[in-house]
Parts: C-alpha cells; sequence; structure tokens
C-alpha cells in the first residue's frame, strides 16, 4: 500500500468515527465516503470542514452524494482552493449562526488550526482566539460583500450602512477628528475599534448612538470628549488602552455611562479620579491594568448593586487598598458575588 492510500484510508476512517462514532458506516454511503476522501488528498484542512459537513447529513445517500457532487473533482494542494469547501461549510450552516461565523473574521489570522482559543479571561470565558488563515479570509470577504464587517484601511469611509463591526485599525494613519467622517454618525455600529497611529490628538469625536461596544488605542484628548462617549445611550463595554488626558483628574459626571457593564482602563495617565452621585449604575466589571499614575478608585464603586468583578493588575498600592475596601464595603451589604483580583 503506497503513501497517498494509506493517507486516502485514515481519512475514510476519520469520516466514519466522525459521523458515526463506533456505528458501521452504512454499505450505502461507502461508495460516496471515498469519493469525498479522494478528492480531500489526506489534508487536514479539508477532512475537518467536510467532516462537520458530513455529521449533520445524517445517513442519507442523497446529502452525501450533493456533498461529493459539491466538491471539485480534485482538491489541489494549492490552499486557495480551499475556499470552495470553507464556502460549502458556510452554506450549510443554520441561518441564526451564519453571523457568528462571520464574526471569526475580526479575530486574528493563524495557520495551525481552524479555531484556537490564545487568552481566557478571569471568569474562563473565551476572550480571544486565532483563526486559520483561509478561514480568516473567507470569513472577512463575505462579511465585506454582506455589508457585516468590515476593516477599514484607509482614512476614507464608502457606503457601508448594515456594518455592526467596524476595526479602523492594523494600519498607519492618522484621524485627529473623527467628526470629520460624518458617514461614520449614520452607521448603524454595534462595535468599533480605533487604533491612531501614529499616536494623535482627538480634536472632537462624534459616534453612532447604537453604538454597544467601543474601544480606542493610542489616543489623546480632553475629559470633554470622554464625557461625550459617556453619553451614548446603549454603550455596555468600554476599552481605552494607551492613552493620555489633557489634565489628570477625571471628574465622571452624574447621568453618564448610564448602560455601562464593563469599562477597562489599560496604560492611561490620569492620576485622580472622581465619580460622585450614583455613576456607571449598571457596572458589572472594572478592569485596571498598568494604571502606574492613578492614585485611586472612586469609593462610589462600594455602592454599585450589579458590581460583579474588579480587577487591579500592575497599579499603585493605594489603587489595590480601594479594590479591598471596595469588597469589604460590597460584603457587608450583602454582594456574595462580588470578586476582586490583584496582581503586583
Amino acid at each position: 500500500m503506497n503513501f497517498l492510500s494509506y493517507q486516502m484510508l485514515n481519512v475514510g476512517n476519520y469520516y466514519r468515527g466522525k459521523c458515526y462514532g463506533k456505528k458501521r458506516c452504512p454499505p450505502k454511503l461507502e461508495d460516496f465516503g471515498k469519493q469525498i476522501a479522494t478528492k480531500c488528498h489526506g489534508l487536514p484542512l479539508a477532512v475537518v470542514v467536510i467532516a462537520a459537513i458530513l455529521e449533520k447529513c445524517e445517513m442519507k445517500e442523497h446529502l452525501w452524494q450533493n456533498v461529493a457532487r459539491s466538491l471539485s473533482p480534485v482538491i489541489s494542494k494549492d490552499p486557495n482552493t480551499f475556499g470552495n469547501i470553507l464556502e460549502l461549510s458556510y452554506k450549510h450552516l443554520p441561518m441564526h449562526l451564519k453571523p457568528c461565523f462571520l464574526y471569526f473574521g475580526a479575530f486574528q489570522e493563524d495557520e495551525k488550526s481552524l479555531i484556537q482559543v490564545v487568552e481566557r479571561s478571569s471568569l474562563g470565558r473565551v476572550k480571544t482566539c486565532n483563526v486559520h488563515d483561509l478561514l480568516h479570509d473567507m470569513c472577512t470577504r463575505k462579511g465585506e460583500r454582506e455589508n457585516f464587517l468590515k476593516e477599514v484601511q484607509r482614512s476614507i469611509l464608502c457606503s457601508f450602512e448594515l456594518v455592526k463591526v467596524l476595526d479602523w485599525s492594523r494600519k498607519n494613519f492618522s484621524i485627529p477628528d473623527l467628526t470629520r467622517h460624518e458617514q461614520l454618525v449614520n452607521l448603524r455600529l454595534e462595535s468599533l475599534r480605533v487604533t491612531f497611529h501614529p499616536y494623535c490628538v482627538i480634536q472632537s469625536i462624534s459616534l453612532p448612538l447604537n453604538i454597544r461596544k467601543l474601544t480606542l488605542l493610542c489616543f489623546c484628548m480632553s475629559w470633554k470628549q470622554v464625557k461625550i462617549i459617556g453619553r451614548l445611550p446603549n454603550l455596555v463595554v468600554l476599552k481605552l488602552r494607551v492613552g493620555s488626558f489633557e489634565g489628570r483628574q477625571w471628574n465622571t459626571t452624574k447621568g453618564g455611562f448610564q448602560q455601562l457593564k464593563v469599562l477597562k482602563l489599560s496604560w492611561v495617565d490620569n492620576t485622580e479620579w472622581n465619580a460622585p452621585g450614583d455613576p456607571f449604575p449598571r457596572l458589572q466589571r472594572l478592569v485596571l491594568r498598568h494604571c502606574n499614575y492613578l492614585e485611586n478608585i472612586p469609593t462610589s464603586f462600594c455602592y454599585i448593586p450589579t458590581l460583579q468583578m474588579i480587577e487591579v493588575h500592575d497599579c499603585k498600592q493605594s489603587v489595590k487598598e480601594c479594590a479591598r475596601e471596595i469588597l469589604q464595603e460590597q460584603r457587608d451589604m450583602g454582594n456574595e458575588e462580588l470578586q476582586v483580583i490583584i496582581t503586583p
């Protein structure tokens, strides 16, 4: 038995095990299984994707026949030819899962596996994934075609009326005035990530009112602009990373960030944080990373009933003490769910 035949035999066994477990594959499907295995050339990516499709086809001859016919007669070892296989996998997904599939286009590329978890949150939830480069290409291509996902690489917005996720990063350009892009305000965005290259001052800001998740990196802006962000009525997640402010004192105004559940500050340079009244009434998670100048966490956080998690990483000792005091106060009020994680 030559090596290629041995590969094909292993692929056929993989299909039988993947689709039927310990059950014997029905004889009527053997021929179609061999056809599919032959066209896969023993290539792991093709095997995994097609096996996932066959797993949902049940033991129906016409379904396996359709899969066999859908594949090109010979899948070459040129990676570009796997586009058709991935398209076939997407086609067989239920409608409610197709948007989830396209969201993988927002993650980084990888060549090791289809989907690989690379980072988890402190609660064990998946935070960041890498996806196979071919899968990534397909997700971004189909996402752009269907106006679902768009990675902007120029400071020009075209017709993206239906775009929900926008990653304005990874390229060197400057956007000192976000109001200059009038179409941005009119988008139905749910998530926006902007990395400023080179590091620049944000002169003014105006964002879609329905935005739910906002990430700003490498920025400099005034607290007045932060106040504008706080007025976004649907904002749930705010991440500010590697930033500086005009003035080191943040006075959170009453009535801002009414829907915010997650606030993450990383490498920002504010020193004092005041939040009188009833700020962040629905906040669940506060994360502070490398905020080396920050002196405190507002005492008003002691009275946020929804608070579930505070993380303090590489901050001043005074900030760590504030987190412990908030924990104790919340415990005294009966909040047993709050967790505090502190690392040096």
